[in-house]
């Protein structure tokens, strides 16, 4: 887990935002909260790549299903965790499978250290596995480009004897011509 951990936080409340960090630091994460309220303030913060999102249901001009569009359209991943104070399911449904890690509601912040830690391994987990799926992928290529060599040198290898044993019999016929 990184340290300082970069948390970017979409909430347009104060008391919220400071509710969020209290229980963050209470949990104990070593962490640098930015907070941002606008479209335009998210896409700046998100240069910085921080290590997981916190996102308010509803902001003013801005929501969480937009957030999540605009971070998947960055490519990058980035543990993405919607905070409301209320809920509706078809909406909960929505942002998860929009790549949402989870869903809380700010009455149970008391859950948020533990999602935001199931989270942050989640997304570790998932970064192993693809440079694990890109170095699979890469000795693929290496061991095919080796076994076209080996067939290379395989036919040659046939051409050669071929030669080889042409010539020969050429030499035998020669011979025979000759005595």
């Amino acid at each position: 887990m990184p340290n300082p951990l970069f948390v970017l936080i979409l909430e347009n409340d104060i008391a919220d935002f400071e509710l969020i960090t209290h229980e963050l630091d209470r949990f104990g994460f070593a962490a640098r909260y930015e907070r941002v309220e606008t479209e335009v303030d998210f896409l700046a913060r998100l240069k910085e790549t921080p290590d997981v999102i916190l996102a308010d249901y509803s902001l003013a001009g801005f929501d969480d299903l937009r957030a999540l569009e605009v971070l998947q359209e960055t490519g990058l991943v980035i543990p993405f965790i919607v905070l409301t104070g209320a809920v509706r399911e078809e909406r909960v449904v929505e942002c998860m499978k929009k790549g949402a890690a989870d869903y809380l509601l700010k009455d149970r912040i008391m859950r948020l250290g533990p999602a935001v830690q199931r989270s942050l391994e989640e997304n570790e987990l998932r970064r192993q596995k693809v440079g694990a799926e890109q170095a699979l992928r890469q000795k693929n290529v290496e061991l095919e480009e080796q076994y076209r060599e080996a067939q290379s040198a395989s036919r040659m290898k046939s051409i050669f004897l071929a030669n080889r044993s042409h010539a020969a019999c050429s030499v035998e016929v020669i011979r025979a011509k000759n005595e």
